[in-house]
């Protein structure tokens, strides 16, 4: 365990199992549907195209993606969740999923573009890291391909942050308590079944949109286009998300 300002910096790899999928139950490829046809309007994708889902889960975006005939490969670190997600593919389908770290992408097509959707982008305790995501994603599309980033707005996470929170997930009473310190937004997740207690850790980096885009610029990037919710309103600060389309120079 690597602990930095009092959490463990490496949380990814405990928190991405079964219990993830317990307690984020409703995100399923309903709740994905909204996001896909959003990316689909913006980016205009052809059949046959070859697209990255960096941090894929359980696949509930790239089954989607790959029923529009797009050539979908799915990378994630987490064992447990890609082993949801073959278990959900179609037998007969060309998806390819790949248990890698997003920081060293290995993979040596070319793609036409690359999504991180639902918050899977500045997990990463150093600044770096998270622009070394950015670096590996750029260096596997094509010039002129796309990146579609699906990221939390730090003004709305900032004004609407609940401290706490109870809920349940069939049998499961999930509490969760939500805090900001040192430009992440972390939450704390207890899960109890039958008196039987669990934690987990979730922290991401708050990037404003300025920064984002000068990551990007570094990354080879142009922001083409952002939408501030699933719908595709105009982002704003008061956006719920802050959704970018890029384009590789």
């Amino acid at each position: 365990m690597c602990k930095t300002n009092g959490y463990d910096t490496h949380w990814y790899r405990q928190w991405f199992g079964t219990e993830y999928l317990q307690v984020y139950r409703h995100r399923d490829e309903n709740d994905a549907a909204e996001l896909i046809q959003l990316f689909l309007r913006t980016v205009k994708p052809v059949p046959g195209q070859r697209f990255l889902d960096v941090a894929c889960g359980n696949g509930r975006h790239a089954r989607i993606l790959n029923r529009y005939g797009l050539r979908v490969t799915g990378i994630d670190l987490s064992a447990p969740l890609l082993r949801h997600a073959q278990r959900n593919t179609p037998q007969h389908s060309d998806l390819l999923y790949i248990r890698a770290d997003m920081r060293a992408l290995p993979v040596k097509t070319k793609f036409d573009g690359a999504l991180s959707l639902f918050t899977s982008f500045g997990y990463f305790a150093k600044d770096a890291e998270n622009a070394l995501v950015l670096q590996e994603i750029a260096r596997v599309i094509l010039t002129g391909g796309i990146y579609f980033l699906d990221y939390l707005n730090p003004p709305f996470v900032k004004e609407h942050l609940i401290e706490e929170s109870v809920r349940h997930s069939g049998s499961i009473r999930i509490k969760e308590k939500r805090y900001i310190e040192n430009q992440r937004v972390h939450k704390e997740i207890t899960l109890d079944q039958n008196d039987r207690k669990k934690s987990f850790h979730e922290s991401v980096r708050l990037y404003s949109f300025e920064e984002m885009g000068r990551m990007l610029l570094r990354a080879g990037f142009s922001v083409q286009a952002s939408y501030g919710n699933y719908k595709g309103e105009t982002y704003t600060t008061d956006s719920e998300r802050m959704i970018l389309f890029c384009r590789k120079k």
